[in-house]
C-alpha cells in the first residue's frame, strides 16, 4: 500500500513508526527499536512521509520510506517558477 502522511514533530514521527509496523517488537530489546528509530528519523519536521509498497520490486524491503522536508518543497517551488 502507498500514501503519504505529514509529520509534525518527533512525537508524531515516533508514534507513526510503531504503529506502522516497520520493527518486529517481539525480537527486538528497547535499545534496538530505539537505535532504528533514531536511525529512520526524518531530516527534519514538519516532513511529508512517501511510503511505497516495493514488495514486487525487492524481496526483503516490504516498504521504501522517503521524506520531504520543507528545503525540498522549496527547491521543487523554485524549479516549477513558484514564489
Amino acid at each position: 500500500m502507498n500514501y503519504m502522511i505529514i509529520l509534525n514533530n518527533k512525537n508524531e514521527y515516533v508514534e507513526w513508526i510503531l504503529c506502522k509496523g516497520f520493527f518486529a517488537l517481539d525480537i527486538l530489546d528497547n535499545e534496538e527499536i530505539n537505535d532504528l528509530i533514531l536511525e529512520m528519523a526524518p531530516p527534519d519536521y514538519p516532513c511529508i512521509v512517501v511510503c511505497a509498497d516495493t514488495t514486487d520490486i525487492s524481496g526483503t524491503d516490504p516498504y521504501r520510506v522517503n521524506y520531504v522536508t520543507k528545503s525540498d518543497v522549496i527547491v521543487w517551488g523554485d524549479v516549477l517558477g513558484i514564489h
